[in-house]
């Protein structure tokens, strides 16, 4: 058989281009709950080491953050957030890594297509069409550094899942992450490989359940995609939808099916659109435009009790794109202030357990930069200054100069109602419900009758879901 390094010529002095001897697999494989090698429920299993409560890694590249410079969008976010969190502290006690690159092993469990990955490697050897076929085009040209770029994004998010799944801490971020719309064999959405997708099949060799939250404005469509065939990942996309918004997925309840791509995961019948084991494990909460902090954080709150709740993860995986900031120049949906990016990091890092933390959209970088530093802040529990501390790029951050409101304030009328937000996460977690109780029965019959909780069961967990639902109506 023909190796790998014989039929695609790498260039030798990329370091970052390793030819294996033998093909990739083909498809990304999922590993068994006997693979995992774990009890059924992390926070009961009192015979593996238990991560240091107060040990959070981060990690970044200021080699990414150099090559970020060639790139279409984005071009600064990396340094800027560097320096801006140096400047504020929020570094000062967290474990901080230096990203490496991806192998071209690694990036093989999801992107098996070995042309699409030499394409990202020589991509000034293929044809205008040959790069269209791969989706190299327009929002995901071709630019120097890209392929190396782009191992870097993963390298950084597998780290960070190896460092969880090792029990070596209990958070762990990467904020050049979350690159959710890349798909198999092809780049979408300024994304060229998909970290997530990545970072999520490291954490399944450890934990049983993952649920994967996904707060960037545009849908996680690839991601959704990827894991449709299990039920060990519960993907949950809030985003907006309307007619020609990227990337055309996950929208209003209809009932166009889940094999059309499109439309979202549930229908009007309050059926889920998803077929076979996976039924029920994909959750789309498409909300309308002018999106104000106190709505989304309702719906966030919400969705998130009820996961944790119903589903029990025992990792969670969080996609914190901030393109729904008021005035993203590309996002242009949303009027979110870095308020409700900390606010929703400290509501999941509440739950106690494993968090992987990525980045995603935000495309204005001053005001992106704001946002992450909120999102680090609540999910460390540190506490923020109202205004950008002075350091090299202050400068960038005017006229307000404010960590708070960064932008001009929004306009936009918001053109969600309230009732019918809360109706559609009722319908949502009467989806998963439904999943988990059929889940349940068929493990029942198999084990006679003596078969676990829906999700696996914590009662430390529950109380706390309880505890917040009670503080939330309260409010009401």
């Amino acid at each position: 058989m023909t190796g790998y390094s014989d039929q695609y010529d790498f260039p030798s002095e990329d370091p970052y281009v390793p030819a294996p001897s033998v093909p990739p697999p083909l498809a990304p494989r999922i590993p068994t709950d006997q693979e995992s090698n774990r009890l059924p429920n992390f926070l009961q299993d009192a015979n593996l080491a238990q991560p240091t409560p107060d040990k959070i890694y981060y990690f970044k590249s200021p080699r990414l953050a150099d090559l970020a410079r060639q790139s279409h969008v984005n071009k600064d976010r990396a340094i800027l957030l560097n320096s801006l969190l140096n400047s504020l502290g929020l570094l000062n006690s967290l474990h901080v890594e230096e990203s490496r690159p991806a192998t071209v092993e690694e990036l093989s469990q999801y992107h098996s297509d070995t042309q699409y990955l030499t394409a990202l490697a020589n991509y000034q050897l293929f044809s205008p069409r040959q790069l269209a076929q791969y989706g190299l085009v327009d929002d995901c040209a071709p630019y120097p550094g890209m392929f190396e770029h782009a191992c870097l994004c993963v390298g950084g998010s597998i780290q960070a899942a190896a460092a969880l799944a090792e029990r070596r801490c209990k958070i762990a971020i990467n904020f050049d992450g979350g690159r959710h719309h890349a798909i198999k064999a092809k780049a979408s959405g300024f994304c060229y490989v998909n970290d997530v997708v990545l970072a999520i099949l490291r954490l399944l060799s450890t934990f049983k359940r993952v649920s994967y939250l996904d707060i960037d404005v545009h849908h996680g469509d690839a991601v959704e995609e990827a894991f449709k065939s299990t039920e060990r990942v519960l993907t949950t996309s809030i985003h907006h939808s309307s007619p020609g918004y990227f990337p055309g997925t996950g929208g209003k309840l209809n009932s166009t099916n889940r094999t059309s791509n499109n439309g979202s995961s549930i229908n009007n019948n309050g059926k889920s659109n998803i077929s076979g084991k996976a039924e029920g494990f994909a959750l789309n909460l498409p909300l309308e435009e002018g999106l104000k902090d106190g709505l989304f954080l309702q719906a966030f709150s919400e969705l998130c009790n009820g996961i944790a709740e119903l589903y029990r993860p025992e990792c969670i995986v969080m996609c914190c794109g901030v393109d729904g900031l008021a005035n993203d120049p590309i996002g242009r949906a949303w009027s979110l202030t870095p308020a409700a990016y900390g606010a929703a990091t400290a509501q999941v890092a509440s739950y106690g357990v494993p968090i992987l933390l990525l980045g995603g959209g935000g495309y204005d970088s001053a005001a992106a930069c704001c946002a992450f530093a909120a999102a680090l802040a609540g999910i460390t529990g540190q506490a923020l200054p109202e205004d950008v501390p002075q350091h090299h790029y202050l400068d960038r951050y005017g006229p307000s100069y404010s960590l708070i409101n960064p932008g001009r304030p929004s306009l936009a009328p918001d053109m969600n109602n309230d009732s019918e937000v809360e109706g559609m996460c009722e319908s949502l977690l009467s989806v998963l419900r439904s999943a988990l109780e059929k889940k349940h029965a068929v493990e029942q019959q198999k084990l006679g009758g003596n078969g676990e909780n829906l999700g696996g069961g914590d009662g430390g967990l529950q109380r706390v879901v309880q505890a917040k639902r009670m503080k939330l109506e309260a409010h009401r």
